[in-house]
């Protein structure tokens, strides 16, 4: 223990004395990354290579999960991840042996992406229930423009009442379109607006936008159809939530109920003091085992519920 806090000042003490190395290193690598940024911007405008899987699975879920004021680039993610996990590896290995440190820095390492990824997921839950509106936006506006399905999506863009997410992702997904060239370029455009959405209409849509823009095929009775789908759909899923709303109520307020009615009948049945309570229920091990499992599943239950009360509205 003794020796890892000396370890600790000692490369503490070499960081503050070669500061000036290392603000310099930093200045380096902060124009370095500046300038790879700025060439990756230009080389998206003249269709060169970008990067790889890793890098555009980052930048879609960043972008999708509307976090792009903080992480300005995938590049910022991956820094703040590194940095997390050497600050808590470098912490946690004064406390304990090399594994437990490794296992829980990676572990709050994987934090800033189970932030985005369930932001992510409640956008797209909010946005799919708004899926009636932008499937029958996007069909009046693509009759309207005469079958023009680049200038239906900036109408739909413009004159949407839905959610800020649905406008959001239709006015990237317009700018997109409106850049795009070749058959990649408008694929990688309309992948970005599925993955917006993560749901089997949004696929069906995505392939339909797809079709149109790029050959110029007519997909209006296809969009009515789809219409119509989601419509019935958001009826099957609107009666099954208000079948699970009894159940849903007990969920969240039967525990604290029971914990309630347990003190009252203490107090009633046994003659016994609310401190007298309290002292049974924390100095018995048993008690303690009984309260701590039973907080602890009745959070899974608040969180499941959270989770199927908050699920997307699909096909």
């Amino acid at each position: 223990m003794l020796e890892r806090i000396i370890y600790l000042i000692i490369v503490i003490g070499i960081l503050v004395m070669e500061s000036d190395v290392v603000v310099q290193i930093y200045k380096g690598m902060k124009n370095s990354f500046s300038i790879k940024r700025d060439l990756r911007l230009v080389s998206k405008q003249i269709n060169k290579r970008e990067g790889g899987k890793v890098y555009k699975h980052l930048m879609r879920l960043i972008s999708a999960s509307d976090m792009e004021h903080i992480f300005i680039s995938p590049e910022h993610f991956i820094y703040l991840c590194v940095f997390i996990f050497s600050f808590m590896f470098i912490g946690l290995m004064i406390f304990l042996d090399f594994r437990d440190a490794l296992v829980l820095a990676t572990g709050f390492a994987a934090i800033p992406y189970a932030v985005l990824t369930f932001k992510l997921s409640g956008k797209r839950a909010k946005g799919s229930r708004e899926a009636v509106v932008l499937v029958q936006e996007l069909t009046n506006n693509y009759k309207i423009n005469s079958c023009n399905m680049r200038e239906a999506i900036e109408a739909t863009a413009i004159s949407i009442e839905a959610s800020a997410t649905v406008k959001r992702v239709m006015i990237n997904l317009a700018k997109n379109l409106n850049n795009a060239s070749s058959s990649k370029e408008i694929g990688e455009a309309v992948e970005n607006f599925r993955y917006a959405f993560g749901t089997a209409w949004a696929d069906i849509l995505s392939a339909n936008i797809f079709i149109a823009v790029y050959r110029g095929v007519r997909v209006e009775n296809s969009l009515r159809d789809l219409g119509k789908s989601i419509a019935n759909s958001k009826k099957i899923v609107e009666h099954s939530r208000r079948q699970g709303y009894e159940a849903r109520i007990m969920i969240r307020y039967m525990m604290p109920i029971c914990m309630l009615m347990t003190i009252i009948s203490a107090r009633m049945f046994f003659n016994m003091s609310i401190g007298e309570y309290m002292l049974n229920q924390f100095s018995n091990k048993s008690s303690m085992y009984w309260l701590l499992t039973s907080i602890f599943l009745y959070l899974g239950a608040c969180f499941t519920d959270m989770f199927f009360a908050s699920r997307k509205m699909d096909l």
